[in-house]
């Protein structure tokens, strides 16, 4: 109930700090104003979005999440999701593909929670592409004798040492500082992708080798 409470505090001061920047960008002229103001928005969104990871945690681990699940076409979904990183693919030079065998598979889940859960680990194999780029690939596959749909994210970016393949997900994961601090990631947003999965009744593992 503490964290819940602190993240709460933390919410609305954020949330006016990004508004006056973002309102200051809008307004302002002189190009090399604009330019900071940019990075300082890029942090207030890093931490804005931190403030949010550290908030759900709160809330699921107090057992007071919510679910609103409704009957969506996942493939529908998934392509919406993609078609939102073509920009920042392009941009690091990454080929990002979608691959199913039907154009609809009708499933019961949260939109929001699994739009998060999808979000993050895309957004996390375009971070950690190899700087001459590569691929990320999103595969849907509908497991009609279990009643069950799996989604397997693979891409050939940096990877990930072996050893450190079994707590990618656990919420003091850290590979190593200087290179988190060089991506600007944490181990948060990963474990709340844990957390979700696991909430709405999903497994989800890694395999990986560092390149």
């Amino acid at each position: 109930k503490l964290a819940v409470n602190l993240t709460h505090e933390f919410t609305t001061p954020m949330s006016v700090l990004v508004a006056t920047l973002e309102e200051l960008q809008r307004s302002e002229t002189d190009d090399k104003k604009r330019m900071q103001l940019a990075v300082a928005l890029r942090n207030a969104y890093k931490y804005r979005a931190l403030t949010n990871d550290v908030f759900s945690i709160s809330r699921v681990l107090s057992g007071s999440v919510l679910f609103r699940i409704a009957k969506t076409n996942l493939v529908d979904f998934i392509e919406n999701i993609v078609s939102v990183f073509h920009t920042a693919a392009n941009h690091k030079k990454v080929e990002l593909q979608f691959v199913c065998s039907t154009k609809e598979i009708e499933c019961y889940f949260d939109y929001q929670k699994l739009y998060r859960v999808l979000y993050r680990l895309l957004a996390n194999g375009i971070r950690f592409m190899k700087p001459e780029g590569g691929i990320l690939k999103i595969s849907l596959f509908y497991l009609k004798e279990q009643h069950q749909v799996r989604i397997e994210i693979w891409d050939n970016g940096i990877g990930i040492v072996p050893e450190k393949v079994p707590h990618v997900f656990d919420v003091n994961y850290d590979e190593d500082p200087i290179h988190l601090a060089y991506y600007q990631s944490t181990s948060i947003g990963l474990y709340l992708t844990k957390l979700f999965t696991q909430l709405m009744g999903g497994t989800i593992n890694v395999e990986s080798e560092k390149f």
